[in-house]
C-alpha cells in the first residue's frame, strides 16, 4: 500500500493568535505567567508555549485558562485582523 501524502494539520497563524489572546487577557488581569500556572494547575512552561505558539493546545485546557482569565473559551480564538497605518 503506497503512503499518502500527510495533510497539515498545524495551523502556525492561529496558534500565535490564541497565544497572543492568552497573553492579552493574562496581561490585562494583572496575572504573571506563574500565577496562571498555580490557578490552572498547568505547568507554567506550558503556558509559556501556548502564549509563543509553539505547540498546539486542546480544548479543555483553553477552556481551563478561559475560566480563570474570567473570559469565554471562544475569547481565546478570535482571530484579530491585523491593522496597518496608512501614510
Amino acid at each position: 500500500m503506497a503512503d499518502s501524502p500527510k495533510t497539515k494539520r498545524r495551523n502556525d497563524a492561529l496558534l500565535k493568535s490564541v497565544g497572543e489572546n492568552i497573553r492579552h487577557y493574562r496581561t490585562l488581569k494583572g496575572l504573571s505567567l506563574r500565577k496562571l500556572s498555580i490557578l490552572t494547575d498547568i505547568e507554567y512552561s506550558q503556558i509559556h508555549k501556548y502564549e509563543a505558539g509553539t505547540v498546539d493546545t486542546n480544548i479543555t485546557m483553553l477552556s481551563i485558562l478561559a475560566l480563570h482569565l474570567d473570559i469565554e473559551t471562544f475569547e481565546l480564538l478570535i482571530v484579530k485582523k491585523k491593522q496597518t497605518v496608512k501614510d
